[in-house]
């Protein structure tokens, strides 16, 4: 079984000029599924783009970062609606509560985060949480919905957290963070079974060490899966057999 990435943007046209070099280097290291995230409906264009180089290993989704949603919130649920009524997504996202960056905005994206997951339930699609300095809202608006499930995306909380999150039936998107110095997420990480995890690079952010700085690409997936290889004490195999197994079963991969 070759590598999932749940989460990159690598549609980016900024950040990734060589189209063709990149899907080479993918297959070259064994990356066999790639999901791309939008994070404003302007995404999407280059997205589909992507997909239609090759469908088999890029995978769409559609959805609207916290930091974009403002006073429309109301008619961006409705763009998302004909979004996918008139193409096929393997997901929603990456949607979510953002409190770091923009306080001015909390109550449109607490509004349009309800209506969203509305949306996903009605439309049995799994989501891509995004949730930074929100915790308690992004998990208390999760469990008021029944029939929701995904993956909550660069997860980086403690242990309570996961738990709670994984009780919901999320799974724990992981990624570069996690070999970063100074993160505490291994501690946590060692008392979640690996049945719990995907991996996820969020490309072309966030690369792991030892090519942190540089850009990002599920390429890199490599040092994470040899990463969690080590703090679980069992073979790279193992560790790429259980987190793809867990993303084909989250999104309904072939």
């Amino acid at each position: 079984m070759g590598i999932i990435d749940t989460h990159a943007h690598v549609y980016d046209v900024s950040a990734y000029s060589d189209t063709v070099g990149l899907i080479n280097n993918l297959k070259e290291f064994g990356v066999t599924n790639v999901l791309l995230p939008s994070t404003n409906l302007d995404d999407d264009i280059h997205i589909r783009k992507l997909v239609s180089l090759d469908s088999r290993l890029f995978s769409p989704m559609i959805g609207i970062h916290p930091d974009h949603i403002d006073h429309s919130y109301k008619s961006k649920v409705s763009e998302i609606e004909k979004y996918l009524m008139n193409y096929d997504y393997i997901g929603i996202g990456e949607i979510g509560l953002d409190y770091y960056n923009n306080h001015d905005n909390i109550k449109e994206q607490k509004l349009f985060l309800d209506m969203v997951l509305d949306i996903a339930i009605s439309a049995k699609l799994p989501v891509s949480i995004h949730s930074r300095n929100s915790f308690e809202d992004v998990y208390n608006t999760l469990s008021k919905k029944n029939g929701i499930s995904g993956v909550i995306h660069c997860f980086t909380g403690d242990l309570s957290e996961a738990r709670r999150y994984i009780d919901l039936g999320f799974y724990l998107g992981i990624g570069g963070i996690l070999t970063f110095k100074k993160s505490r997420l291994k501690d946590v990480l060692v008392k979640i079974p690996l049945s719990y995890i995907v991996l996820e690079t969020d490309s072309p952010f966030l690369s792991p060490e030892p090519v942190r700085g540089s850009i990002n690409t599920p390429c890199n997936l490599v040092y994470i899966v040899d990463y969690l290889a080590r703090l679980y004490n069992v073979d790279r195999d193992e560790v790429i057999n259980c987190t793809s197994e867990n993303a084909r079963n989250i999104f309904k991969i072939n």
